[in-house]
């Protein structure tokens, strides 16, 4: 033993376990980076995009389920939910910059007790957060699913995207 130590970095995961890099690793695929188990990805879906459902990846009951994760939903997915809605619809956004219709509340990304206050004490509740490009419903969807809220997705790639897809917002 020379008394190096290791410079691969390390992920601290639950319960104080860590994973060291590799050399031979590819990038991009864990939940710092937006990849990961129960994140899904629009990438060469026809309709605009699959998403990740109610069940955001760790409602299947496993024991290697994990802690809740952030879904996605595309914006033809939300709209056509919409018709039949049956989930919490909540901006994030700051400055507000418009809304999508049927949204619910407008609560900032930063007020993260106000969202969880808003969605109640049921961690299956259903809900949707919106911004305008997905970063800020990213970060406050993150934070929820931390406290364990199992149902939350974001609107992948915010209003841009809706409007992207001939959607119009409410001022």
């Amino acid at each position: 033993m020379t008394g190096k130590v290791s410079t691969q970095p390390y992920v601290l995961l639950p319960l104080g376990l860590f994973l060291l890099g590799s050399a031979g690793c590819a990038g991009g695929t864990g939940p710092a980076d937006g990849g990961g188990p129960g994140l899904e990805s629009d990438a060469g879906e026809p309709d605009g995009g699959a998403d990740a459902g109610p069940g955001t990846g760790a409602t299947d009951g496993g024991l290697d389920a994990g802690p809740p994760t952030l879904g996605a939903v595309s914006a033809a997915a939300l709209h056509a939910e919409l018709a039949q809605k049956d989930f919490l619809l909540v901006d994030v956004h700051v400055p507000r910059a418009g809304v999508v219709p049927g949204t619910d509340q407008s609560i900032p990304y930063t007020d993260v007790d106000g969202l969880a206050a808003f969605v109640g004490p049921n961690l299956d509740e259903r809900a949707v957060l919106t911004c305008l490009g997905g970063h800020m419903s990213d970060e406050a969807g993150r934070a929820l699913a931390s406290r364990g809220y199992r149902a939350v997705r974001q609107l992948t790639g915010g209003m841009n995207a809706w409007v992207a897809a001939g959607y119009t917002l409410d001022p």
